[in-house]
């Protein structure tokens, strides 16, 4: 929970290149994700994943679709918790 009582993002919605929650995330073959611009930027000066160094180009990243509607999903619901805490305490 943060400071409003609000339950905190999942660590699978971070990038682990931006460490921000992903707008855009995109998938390796072997499954790890990204938020686009960040791997984009990794690739043009390396060939590798940053996670396991197994070689990567930009042409093996899908958009990984479900990743990304539920980190829209869970924003959606943390912003309605977080009104909802607001009022409730403009209420007192």
């Amino acid at each position: 929970m943060d400071e409003n009582g609000v339950p905190r993002i999942a660590s699978s919605f971070y990038c682990p290149l931006t460490m921000t929650v992903m707008k855009d995330p995109v998938q390796d073959r072997e499954g790890n994700s990204y938020e686009r611009g960040a791997i984009m930027r990794w690739l043009e000066i390396k060939d590798t994943s940053p996670i396991t160094r197994n070689k990567l180009k930009w042409r093996h990243l899908t958009p990984n679709r479900a990743l990304r509607e539920a980190i829209e999903f869970e924003e959606k619901r943390r912003q309605r918790l977080l009104e909802k805490r607001q009022s409730q305490k403009s209420a007192m």
